[in-house]
């Protein structure tokens, strides 16, 4: 990336700066080049993965989450 895009990027506002983040990190998901897992978030991941098959019905749907995080950036 040159310094110059990145400095574009750190010029705009909170919000769009996360949208921004949003948009390159599924990008790299669907380009299913996703960045390697340390042992500590490996161990973290099966950690929720074992609450879950606990507790399936502890959560919520991302749909409604993310419909939540969007209405607070509003």
């Amino acid at each position: 990336m040159s310094a110059s895009l990145a400095q574009q990027a750190l010029l705009l506002p909170p919000s769009e700066r996360l949208h921004l983040m949003e948009q390159l990190w599924d990008s790299l998901a669907l380009e299913g080049s996703a960045p390697e897992l340390t042992d500590a978030q490996r161990g973290e991941l099966d950690a929720r993965l074992e609450d879950l098959a606990r507790n399936p019905d502890a959560g919520r749907p991302w749909h409604e989450v993310r419909a939540d995080l969007e209405a607070r950036r509003r």
